[in-house]
């Protein structure tokens, strides 16, 4: 009998699959004041959003676009 491996979205379901897969996804790390990474993470949580989702909006609103 051989192991089949479950697909990623019944593994992680916090993974957006479909996003992940159209591009390549990098590290960025930036140095920042601990109250402004608290103050990041709280407005994710009420937003019910992660961290990097938050960023990654305020910088399309900005005018930041992929190439």
């Amino acid at each position: 009998m051989a192991l089949k491996s479950k697909p990623l979205e019944q593994v992680r379901d916090d993974v957006p699959v479909h996003e992940v897969t159209q591009e390549e996804l990098v590290r960025v790390n930036i140095l920042v004041p601990a109250s402004l990474r608290r103050a990041w993470k709280t407005e994710a949580a009420r937003g019910d959003t992660t961290v990097t989702d938050l960023i990654l909006k305020a910088m399309l609103a900005r005018g930041s676009k992929p190439e």
